[in-house]
């Protein structure tokens, strides 16, 4: 069952900061809920340390780059970073961009490589969010990403793949 009982058994697992758990417990099981009704969005809660403290069931089905976890469940990665789920040059932009959120600003519309099961990686559209406690302290990041578009959005993943992303971002604003 991959409803609303789902995510509050995710979250009930104790890998977020209580704070974070008493903002789920609020409002967020029902939400978790729709979420888990969007076959194209990937979703996603992480606490401070970058850990998945609640994925939605796309997630789930589409996380791994790597072929160690075939048949996933909430177990495979909640606790997890980025970096024990993609390659790290993936997890390094990843992070990055939760840094950028967790200093409050929220991240809209970013094109980024997304790694998919199949080994291949897709272009998608990332948009990320503080999560704040009704006092204002930041205490965890929370977003989506979905694909560009279906059609010539997949790339072969490879480490010969990840400097050429990271000269791209680097160097974006430079002329060529």
């Amino acid at each position: 069952q991959w409803g609303s009982g789902m995510a509050e058994n995710a979250f009930s697992q104790r890998y977020s900061l209580s704070a974070l758990d008493a903002l789920f417990s609020t409002w967020g099981g029902q939400v978790a809920g729709l979420l888990d009704f969007l076959d194209d969005v990937l979703a996603w809660v992480k606490d401070r340390q970058g850990r998945y403290v609640w994925v939605n069931r796309t997630f789930l089905t589409n996380y791994a780059v790597n072929k160690d976890a075939p048949e996933v469940n909430p177990r495979q990665v909640l606790g997890k970073t980025d970096y024990d789920l993609f390659p790290a040059y993936l997890a390094d932009q990843y992070r990055t961009d939760d840094d950028y959120v967790l200093g409050g600003q929220p991240l809209v519309n970013r094109i980024e490589l997304v790694g998919q099961s199949e080994g291949l990686g897709t272009w998608n559209i990332t948009n990320k969010i503080p999560l704040r406690t009704p006092a204002g302290a930041i205490i965890g990041t929370a977003g989506t990403t979905r694909r560009l578009k279906e059609h010539d959005s997949e790339v072969p993943l490879g480490t010969q793949f990840g400097p050429v992303l990271n000269h791209l971002r680097k160097h974006y604003q430079s002329p060529i």
